[in-house]
């Protein structure tokens, strides 16, 4: 079950989050497609990955010691998750090496930023590796590990 203090601050941030990811005409169906993820043929993933969309809460648990990052919560958009991993959608360029919490509603996530491909006008493709995935707790929303 739930904790309630996860859910009820998990909804509080959400409610909180000014969503400025645009996405462009041709990801106008964006939240409607769902379902297994069909691969192409060069791609090397190591595990299949299943479209499920959805806005959630992101921070910056580490980031390169050249950029400045603070603790402010940054609009997300999944993409698709795998065993290994998560895309997303962002409103803002994240670099390979960045670490990244995402609150979700059954779980959080601490991920790798492993790439980073401009789609538009704040919009931004993330791909990353699972660092660890967590009991819903309201740990995740403890920052003061975030950004060394």
């Amino acid at each position: 079950m739930l904790e309630e203090p996860y859910k009820e601050k998990l909804d509080s941030l959400l409610a909180t989050i000014n969503w400025s990811i645009q996405l462009p005409p041709r990801l106008s169906d964006f939240f409607s497609v769902r379902g297994d993820s069909q691969s192409a043929v060069q791609e090397e993933r190591k595990h299949i990955r299943i479209r499920a969309r959805a806005k959630c809460p992101g921070f910056f648990e580490s980031t390169l010691p050249s950029l400045h990052r603070d603790s402010t919560c940054i609009p997300i958009y999944t993409a698709d998750f795998s065993r290994g991993g998560c895309g997303f959608i962002s409103a803002i360029q994240i670099f390979p090496t960045e670490r990244l919490r995402l609150i979700l509603p059954t779980f959080w996530l601490q991920l790798q930023i492993v790439r980073c491909r401009k789609l538009g006008p704040r919009c931004y493709e993330i791909g990353s590796i699972l660092v660890a995935k967590n009991q819903p707790n309201p740990v995740a929303f403890d920052l003061q590990k975030s950004i060394n």
